[in-house]
């Protein structure tokens, strides 16, 4: 019966023998996790993370670093558990390998969680050369594919589009397949890395209206009010915190609002906010809503209202006294 060990990182690594590599790398990936499956072996948790080229400003690349044996005509499977919240705008691949045929090599990459898998390299059966120790980079102005180079470093693109990983979570559990296609030389998955770009996932909340329009007002009369609304469509509360972008807090108040931070799952809060100017003329500020220390851009309120006569805070003169007789 296969064991498993579920702490921290979990390195996987299977040799399985394959009739062809399509049936390995387009398997069920739910016959490899039930009991009783065959020729499994589980590792002792793996995990390094460090700024590539020792650059303290530079990515974080995510590596595993434990040698696995790559058999003739089989494959194997390591996993790479990485803890964050955060989505991938751009993500990079390195893999080193000491092969005695690169051209043996099928390899691709999945995101576990999500079910995406992007192929890096078509194994081509006739390219001899020895090892592989590349970036695949959807940016790289050079390809693998077609060729067969003596010495295989720098940036390729893959195969397939690393861009479709763009948008999912980085967080979670990532699997790189290598699958000897062919017979002969074996080899040694030496390490690989996953170095990505990435920006705070913002939650979805939606805002309306967008825009109020205060009515003509001046200090001689009543304050007028409007109020917008802000829902959050998911099911974790929402810390928040409605900032002014531009204008006065003075001019247009947050008199209140119906719920506070922070806003539950499926909640809507109403904001009533006044108007009160400080000169005369058109008068304007933004509100934002910010959460995660980011203002979301598609929850932006603007505000205007205009400023009429009598007494303003910037020191216009006060309407003339009457004349006596004129009382």
């Amino acid at each position: 019966m296969r064991q498993w060990l579920r702490a921290g990182t979990v390195c996987l690594m299977a040799s399985v023998s394959a009739e062809a590599s399509e049936a390995w790398l387009d398997r069920d990936l739910a016959s490899l996790d039930g009991e009783g499956s065959s020729g499994m072996e589980v590792f002792a948790p793996v995990l390094f993370g460090s700024s590539k080229g020792n650059d303290p400003d530079g990515p974080l690349s995510y590596c595993s670093t434990m040698s696995r044996a790559i058999p003739n005509q089989g494959g194997v499977l390591d996993d790479l558990v990485i803890m964050s919240e955060e989505a991938i705008v751009d993500l990079n691949v390195d893999v080193w390998i000491q092969h005695g045929a690169r051209g043996d090599l099928e390899i691709a990459l999945r995101n576990l969680d999500t079910g995406t898998r992007v192929r890096l390299i078509n194994a081509d059966g006739f390219c001899s050369f020895p090892d592989l120790n590349v970036t695949f980079d959807d940016e790289a102005t050079q390809s693998l594919t077609g060729q067969c180079l003596i010495d295989v470093s720098g940036a390729f693109r893959p195969a397939g589009r690393l861009s479709d990983f763009d948008g999912e979570l980085l967080g979670g559990t990532w699997q790189i397949d290598v699958f000897d296609a062919f017979g002969g030389p074996s080899g040694t998955l030496i390490q690989w890395c996953l170095t990505p770009e990435t920006e705070p996932v913002l939650p979805d909340v939606t805002v309306a209206p967008t825009t109020l329009e205060f009515e003509e007002t001046s200090p001689m009369m009543a304050a007028p009010s409007q109020t917008f609304s802000i829902t959050n469509n998911t099911t974790d509360p929402i810390p928040f915190e409605i900032v002014y972008e531009t204008g006065s807090p003075t001019e247009f108040p947050i008199i209140g609002m119906t719920s506070m931070s922070p806003l539950g799952g499926g909640e809507t809060t109403m904001v009533e906010v006044g108007f009160e100017p400080e000169a005369v003329g058109d008068r304007a500020a933004t509100l934002g809503f910010t959460t995660t220390n980011e203002v979301l851009a598609a929850t932006t309120i603007m505000l205007s209202g205009k400023g009429i006569d009598r007494i303003f805070a910037d020191g216009l003169e006060s309407p003339p006294m009457p004349a006596q007789g004129e009382r």
